[in-house]
């Protein structure tokens, strides 16, 4: 790659990127990193030939100089401004897809048959572009290609990605494997980073670039970076607003309101250089071959398998060979999956890591998979409660904390009876509220009549271990609240059948059809007992060391964890990448975003002597060639064509002139 430079002392650039058949010219400013006359490399983001013309002193040289791979520096300006726009998406993703003006592709895979869906694709929570889904984004696109090679690199593989999983009608299978792992379903969310990084227009009611992010050099791999941190600081955030109110405050509940607030110990930060995929990685955007439209951001090279049907020390292995993480770190980032929900349609996993708080990201998921005595959440009827065991009283609804336990599920849509999920269960007591009389308020799917009665009710107000309590008074149950193998195997120590994805070890049935001759899963479910914790131990010197401690610590402690999530989700979003420069920092959870500063914009000012030759300054040869502006003094103390001037790559000392200003 052939590049051809020309400076100015206000290290201007003017840009003409060629690649294949087509060309284009793009100025980019660079002057307020530039110091006695120098300037630093430049990252550009394009692949392709890149001829730059370089005058210094308004004597011209040509010189071969070496492309620095990535991005083109943001500022922070222009990551607030970026910022106000994720905000908006995140706020209002019906509007905002509405934008797009495109329909989002839809097949339905049942058994072995793909079709089209008959009525499209009706958008829904587990489609459109929210927070959560930002941040899974963030993982999928850092995860290495299958040969080694890659990174965060703004490129996703399209295998899959559009299908919803329906079971057939005679009862079919699918393939052992299908829906353990991929991009599914994440299209949409990178078509709004798509349209934000080509349209400086796009959403409405975010702040106008002057040019796009394509059109400035930035990468599309930074943007997608940009947002992932984002929608990680929203989740932070809604997780402090609960800490002053009872409404999903959870750790009130628990009598533990000082674990609530994550008050992290220093800033996460925003760092840019990383470099987008080359077009050789890409498809063809013209290629019709599929059902679906060719993205800017397609690639076609295999990506490195991620298995959410694993155990610990698979999940470990995989985050060190990817991501070079030692446990802590695995640990400490596999707590984004506190933030978001399952979707069925899409993966065959159902609802939610933590029920009545999934927009929280909190600690709330390691006492969850720790096992910890905790309260079943309940969100109606009567609004935010919890319920645990024996205990309650009039004045005191929800007894004592309940034990939790996983009982593991067939979903039994894929050869082997897969995929397995890991449902979480509490022994408690029915939901009963006190009027007077104790009156049970629960819901179908906490049990039958017998327990959901005023007779257990009052059962529940002796004291926990009272022998005289009931069996049928304290029942196992399981309310949208669940977890991968990946998750509880963090915790516990169990394996799993590769092809099917099935756990083994621990207690689990060596088959799992169960007959007279064989022991097997009881009801397509099984409860694991006698699981060995996960003692992989992670490295260096900080203890503790073993898996299951630092799930505990982390438990324990809202800001131990967050202290380690936040530097493991920067190492993520630097994967692959070989240099960055930090740009921008977040404010704390408890502290509001700045807003970006307000557009001064420049003028355009014509002195009377333009006027009477009847020039302008956006058309003028003289202002275009740079022989007045910054190089003639009359111009520099009147300031004239300040606009068209800064524009041409010979702006006036300290001007910034995004904009053109009315005069």
């Amino acid at each position: 790659m052939m590049v051809f430079v020309s400076r100015w002392s206000t290290c201007f650039f003017h840009v003409l990127l060629i690649g294949g058949s087509s060309a284009r010219h793009v100025t980019m400013r660079n002057d307020d990193v530039c110091e006695s006359g120098h300037c630093p490399k430049f990252h550009v983001a394009e692949q392709g030939m890149v001829m730059l013309q370089v005058k210094t002193d308004n004597t011209a040289e040509n010189s071969t100089v070496e492309l620095v791979e990535g991005g083109a520096p943001w500022g922070e300006q222009l990551a607030l401004k970026v910022v106000k726009k994720l905000e908006e998406v995140m706020a209002h993703p019906e509007q905002a897809v509405r934008q797009l003006g495109a329909a989002y592709e839809c097949i339905v895979r049942s058994g072995a048959n793909l079709t089209k869906c008959e009525d499209g694709r009706k958008l829904s929570s587990g489609e459109l572009p929210d927070a959560p889904k930002f941040l899974r984004l963030g993982f999928h696109d850092c995860v290495k290609y299958a040969d080694g090679s890659g990174g965060c690199d703004a490129c996703i593989n399209l295998e899959g990605m559009f299908t919803k999983f329906k079971p057939a009608a005679d009862d079919t299978k699918l393939p052992p494997g299908v829906g353990m792992a991929g991009n599914n379903n994440l299209a949409l969310t990178a078509d709004v980073l798509e349209r934000i990084y080509t349209d400086p227009a796009y959403p409405a009611n975010s702040p106008k670039l002057h040019r796009s992010l394509h059109e400035g050099g930035q990468s599309r791999a930074d943007l997608w970076a940009l947002a992932t941190l984002y929608a990680a600081r929203r989740g932070m955030v809604n997780n402090n607003r609960v800490c002053n109110k009872t409404s999903r405050n959870i750790y009130k509940n628990l009598g533990k309101p000082e674990l609530c607030r994550l008050t992290p110990s220093r800033p996460m930060k925003f760092y840019s250089g990383r470099a987008d995929c080359p077009s050789s990685f890409k498809a063809d955007p013209n290629d019709q071959s599929k059902f679906y439209r060719r993205r800017a951001y397609e690639t076609l090279k295999a990506e490195h398998e991620v298995n959410a049907h694993s155990d610990g020390k698979s999940l470990q292995r995989f985050f060190e060979d990817v991501f070079g993480m030692d446990a802590r770190e695995t640990v400490a980032i596999m707590g984004a999956h506190s933030f978001g929900t399952f979707n069925s349609g899409s993966s065959m996993f159902k609802y939610t890591w933590k029920r009545g708080t999934s927009e929280l990201l909190s600690n709330e998921y390691y006492r969850l998979i720790a096992l910890m005595p905790h309260y079943n959440k309940q969100t109606k009827p009567g609004g935010w409660h919890v319920v645990g065991g024996p205990g309650r009283t009039e004045t005191n609804f929800s007894g004592a904390l309940a034990k939790t336990r996983w009982l593991v599920r067939a979903r039994d849509q894929t050869d082997g009876h897969g995929p397995f999920q890991w449902s979480h269960q509490y022994l408690r007591c029915p939901d009963c509220s006190w009027d007077g009389n104790w009156t049970p308020i629960g819901h179908s799917n906490e049990g039958g009549p017998g327990f959901r009665s005023e007779r257990c009710c009052k059962e529940c107000t002796k004291q926990p271990g009272d022998p005289t309590i009931p069996d049928a008074c304290l029942r196992w149950v399981s309310q949208e609240e669940e977890a991968s193998s990946v998750d509880a195997g963090l915790y516990l120590d169990f394996s799993f059948d590769p092809q099917s994805g099935r756990p083994t070890g621990c207690d689990f049935p060596d088959h799992f059809t169960n007959t007279k001759h064989q022991r097997g899963w009881t009801k397509k479910s099984h409860a694991p007992k006698g699981c060995q914790k996960q003692q992989l131990e992670s490295k260096g010197d900080r203890e503790p060391k073993m898996m299951y401690q630092i799930v505990e610590q982390y438990a324990d402690n809202q800001n131990i964890w967050i202290d380690d999530f936040m530097p493991s989700l920067e190492k993520m979003l630097s994967n692959g990448a070989d240099s960055l420069q930090e740009e921008f920092s977040f404010p704390g959870p408890d502290d509001e975003m700045q807003e970006p500063d307000p557009e001064p914009g420049c003028v355009d000012k014509r002195d009377n002597r333009m006027k009477n030759k009847g020039v302008h300054c956006a058309t003028w040869s003289s202002v275009k060639k740079c022989t007045v502006c910054v190089n003639n003094d009359r111009w520099r103390q009147k300031k004239l064509c300040q606009y068209s001037c800064y524009q041409a790559g010979c702006g006036y000392k300290g001007d910034v002139c995004d904009m053109l200003r009315e005069q």
